[in-house]
C-alpha cells in the first residue's frame, strides 16, 4: 500500500520567528487507499489546490509525498514517488 507522508512547517513562529517543521505519515482512512502512485499524487495535487490559500494565509508549508516500503530479498527498501 501507498501512504501520503507530509512534512509540515509554521513559519516565523515567535518573537525569533523560528520554523519548526515535523513529518510523518498521514492517518490512512478507506479514502486514502492507494494502490498506485498516480492515485497517490492525484490526491496530493488535489489536496494541495484546496488547502493552499488558508496555508499561506497561517504561514504554513507542507511538503506530500508518496511512499510504499517494498521488500527485495529479505531487505527492507523505501521507495519513493518523484513528485
Amino acid at each position: 500500500m501507498i501512504k501520503v507522508m507530509a512534512i509540515i512547517c509554521f513559519l516565523s513562529m515567535g518573537t525569533e520567528e523560528i520554523t519548526m517543521c515535523f513529518n510523518g505519515a498521514m492517518p490512512i482512512v478507506k479514502t486514502m487507499e492507494f494502490k498506485t502512485f498516480e492515485q497517490c499524487k492525484s490526491f496530493i495535487k488535489n489536496s494541495a489546490l484546496y488547502m493552499n490559500d488558508d496555508l499561506k494565509e497561517r504561514k504554513i508549508a507542507i511538503n506530500f509525498y508518496c511512499y510504499q516500503e517494498q521488500k527485495q530479498e529479505g531487505e527492507k527498501v523505501n521507495g519513493f514517488s518523484d513528485i
